[in-house]
């Protein structure tokens, strides 16, 4: 029995492979397009690649580039107004990126497809693609999520405010990070970065930066101006640090350390990149098939958009979460102290 696979690199590394091709079915060429277009590049990449088949065990065959890899195609972009009309048009040039870890599929050097434009969020972009042979354009289009200030609401939105994780009666705090909706976008995921010194004995020191990341959230429309928020537990910011930082002890050399700031960040994603992510997540249930979803004709994988932000204000912890941190059940073996004070660091 033949055995087919195809690949999309980006923000994801999906792999999709089946044993379920009749021997006898003729080989049919399949063109697979991964693209996400951001309004904060200037160059675009896109991977272009084509389903595989062949008798040798699937895992083989994806060691093999020309297996899933083109040798001639011809593809560009297409920006269009709010009449479709055509604005202009980017020839894709190819290029060999030699920074692929190895893995599942052929590396380090893999072919991507790229062009150098300035996007305008108010049009929409259309990538089509001709390989020889084939009778068929492979196309699809995507809007661009506009640029848009990551604040945070209330708490994280205001430089003046220190964050509490523990009230003065001894209990946890959660807080909310909030934002509204933009046009074209569905999925926001936000991250915590947490930015902190280790300082050593021999007098060095490094700045370390932890992320913690929080479930995605998905807008009802695509209309924007929806109010939207992220509970960040005050337990978990402490567990968190106590289980993705090593004890002072475990940390050779070490002193001790340091908060300096913590901010977040935020990717947003399209609708059709949101969509994908979700239809290719793992199966939860006794039901391990899943629909494949595209929005590539003639094709299969996903044209969309998606931005990544920063927030505006790097924000500090109030005197009484300050003491938790240097002091409390799960972060204490951490050697986190403060310049003045009962915890003062050593020095």
């Amino acid at each position: 029995m033949k055995k087919w696979c195809f690949i999309l690199s980006g923000v994801l590394f999906l792999v999709g492979c089946s044993d379920q091709i009749d021997v006898n079915a003729p080989y049919e060429d399949t063109t697979v397009i991964y693209g996400l277009l951001n309004k904060n590049d200037n160059r675009h990449y896109v991977k272009i690649n084509k389903a595989f088949l062949g008798e040798l065990d699937a895992e083989q065959m994806a060691q093999i580039a020309d297996s899933s890899q083109y040798e001639m195609l011809s593809a560009r972009v297409q920006e269009l107004d709010g009449n479709a009309g055509l604005v202009n048009e980017f020839v894709l040039l190819d290029t060999l990126v030699s920074n692929k870890e190895a893995g599942a599929f052929y590396a380090p050097e893999h072919k991507l497809y790229y062009f150098d434009a300035s996007l305008n969020a108010d049009h929409q972009y259309k990538i089509i693609v001709d390989v020889p042979q084939k009778e068929l354009q492979v196309f699809g289009q995507t809007p661009i999520i506009k640029d848009f200030s990551l604040s945070g609401g209330t708490i994280f939105g205001n430089s003046v405010v220190d964050v509490g994780f523990k009230s003065p009666a001894g209990q946890f705090v959660d807080q909310n990070y909030q934002w509204v909706s933009k046009k074209d976008a569905r999925s926001y995921q936000l991250t915590m970065v947490v930015n902190y010194d280790n300082f050593y004995l021999d007098n060095t020191s490094e700045t370390k930066e932890l992320y913690i990341d929080y479930p995605n959230q998905n807008s009802l429309s695509l209309e924007g101006g929806e109010s939207m928020q992220q509970e960040i537990s005050g337990e978990a910011f402490y567990q968190q640090l106590e289980a993705r930082i090593p004890s002072k002890s475990e940390t050779p050399n070490l002193s001790h350390r340091k908060l300096n700031f913590f901010t977040f960040e935020m990717v947003v994603a399209g609708d059709e990149l949101a969509t994908f992510i979700e239809v290719n997540a793992p199966s939860t249930g006794i039901n391990q098939d899943k629909p494949l979803y595209t929005n590539i004709e003639n094709g299969i994988g996903v044209f969309s958009t998606r931005i990544s932000l920063r927030s505006i204000f790097e924000k500090q912890l109030n005197n009484l979460s300050k003491a938790e941190l240097y002091d409390g059940i799960y972060t204490k073996d951490l050697g986190f102290c403060a310049n003045s004070g009962a915890f003062v660091c050593p020095n």
